[in-house]
C-alpha cells in the first residue's frame, strides 16, 4: 500500500508541481514511514536513548528529558520528526517556486537516509532555519546564522561545518587572505571534530568505513562535487532575467550578491579530505541537496525553454540516491528502503 501511495504522490508531483498542498502531503507520508522500528540503527538508538548518553549536549539532554517522563524511543523519534519535516515543509513552501516537485524530489532520493540517520536529519532541519540569514549582509544576521548552527550543533556535532559557510562567498575570495581564512576556519572546525568533541561523526564508524570502502568508490563519490558545482553553475547561465514569476524570496534564493548557494556547494571541497578518510562526511554533502533542488528548480522556473531541465533535474536528484547507497554498500536497499515500506507499523 505504502508503494501505491508513494506512486501516486510521485505522478501528482509531475503534473502540479506547484502544489503547495501535494508538499504538505508528501511531507505528511515521510512522517508516516517514520512509523517504524525495524530499520536499520533502530535499536542501537533506542538503547542510547534509554541511557541517554549522546555526547551531543542537546540530543542527550532531550533523550533525558523524555525518557525520564516516561515517552517510549518511538514517539520521541516522531515528535522529533514531526517537527523537522515541519521546518523542510515551510522551507520549501517558501523558497520553491516548484515546490511540489521539490518534495517529490525529496521523497523519492533523500527522504530515506532522513529517516535512518535521524540525529543529522534532526540538526539540518535547524541548519535551514539559518540558511536566510546567509543572504543578509549583517552582523546581526550573521550572529543569528551561528546562534542556529550552534544550537544544530547541539544535536550533532557534524553540522558546525557549515560554519564555513559565513567566509565562503564571493565577496569573502577575492584576495589570497580571505582564502587562508576560510582555510583556518576549516582546521579549528575540524580539529572540534576530532579531538575537542568526538561525537557520532568521529567514532569507531570512521575505521570502518575506510575500511570497507574502496578507491574507486572515494574518487566517484568526490567527482560528483565537481559534477554538483559544474550542474549548479549551467543552470545559472541560462536565466531570462526578464522573467518575473518568482517571489522576492524565490528569487534572492538564486540571485544575491554573495552567490550563497553556488559558494556553499564550492566549499564542499573541503569536504574531500576528510571524505578520503570515511564516507560518513559525505551526509554533510548529501544533506545540502534539499537546497540544491530549491536552487536548481528555481532556476529553471527562470529560463524559456524547461522542458529538457526538468528531466536533468530528476537524473541531478538521483545523484544523491546512488551517493546514498555507495556510503551504505550492499545494505542501503536492504535495511533502509525495504523496511521502510514492508515494515511500517501503521500501514502495513
Amino acid at each position: 500500500m505504502l508503494q501505491f501511495l508513494c506512486l501516486i504522490l510521485v505522478l501528482i508531483g509531475f503534473f502540479f508541481p506547484k502544489s503547495r498542498l501535494l508538499t504538505v502531503l508528501v511531507f505528511l507520508f515521510v512522517w508516516i514511514l517514520n512509523w517504524n522500528t525495524n530499520i536499520a540503527d533502530y535499536i542501537n538508538y533506542e538503547l542510547i536513548y534509554k541511557h541517554h548518553n549522546f555526547r551531543d549536549l542537546g540530543y542527550g539532554v532531550l533523550c533525558s528529558f523524555f525518557y525520564r517522563h516516561g515517552v517510549r524511543y518511538l514517539d520521541f523519534k516522531l515528535l522529533l520528526s514531526a517537527i523537522a519535516l515541519f521546518l523542510y515543509c515551510r522551507f520549501i513552501l517558501k523558497y520553491a517556486y516548484y515546490c511540489g516537485l521539490v518534495a517529490v524530489l525529496y521523497l523519492m532520493f533523500l527522504s530515506q537516509l532522513d529517516i535512518t540517520q535521524s540525529r543529522n536529519f534532526y540538526a539540518f532541519s535547524i541548519f535551514l532555519c539559518a540558511l536566510p540569514y546567509l543572504f543578509e549582509d549583517s552582523l546581526r544576521s550573521k550572529l543569528c546564522y551561528v546562534f542556529f548552527i550552534i544550537a544544530a550543533s547541539l544535536l550533532h556535532i557534524s553540522v558546525a561545518f557549515y560554519l564555513l559557510f559565513l567566509f565562503v562567498q564571493r565577496k569573502n575570495l577575492n584576495s589570497f587572505k580571505s582564502i587562508m581564512k576560510s582555510f583556518l576556519i576549516l582546521g579549528l572546525v575540524v580539529f572540534i571534530l576530532f579531538f575537542v568533541y568526538p561525537s557520532g561523526m568521529s567514532d569507531g564508524r570512521i575505521e570502518q568505513y575506510s575500511r570497507i570502502t574502496s578507491i574507486f568508490t572515494k574518487i566517484t563519490i568526490c567527482l560528483l562535487i565537481v559534477l554538483n558545482i559544474v550542474y549548479l553553475r549551467s543552470y545559472r547561465k541560462g536565466l531570462d532575467k526578464k522573467n518575473y514569476c518568482l517571489t522576492l524570496s524565490q528569487y534572492t534564493f538564486i540571485i544575491n550578491p554573495s552567490d550563497v548557494v553556488i559558494y556553499m556547494n564550492i566549499a564542499m571541497f573541503f569536504l574531500i579530505p576528510l571524505a578520503w578518510n570515511s564516507l560518513d562526511y559525505m551526509r554533510l554533502f548529501r544533506l545540502l541537496a534539499i537546497v540544491n533542488f530549491v536552487f536548481a528548480t528555481n532556476c529553471i522556473a527562470m529560463m524559456k525553454k524547461k522542458t529538457f531541465r526538468m528531466v536533468a533535474v530528476f537524473a541531478y536528484a538521483s545523484l544523491f540516491f546512488f551517493l546514498a547507497y555507495f556510503m551504505h554498500t550492499n545494505t542501503f536497499i536492504e535495511d533502509v528502503v525495504s523496511p521502510l515500506f514492508r515494515q511500517n507499523l501503521l500501514l502495513n
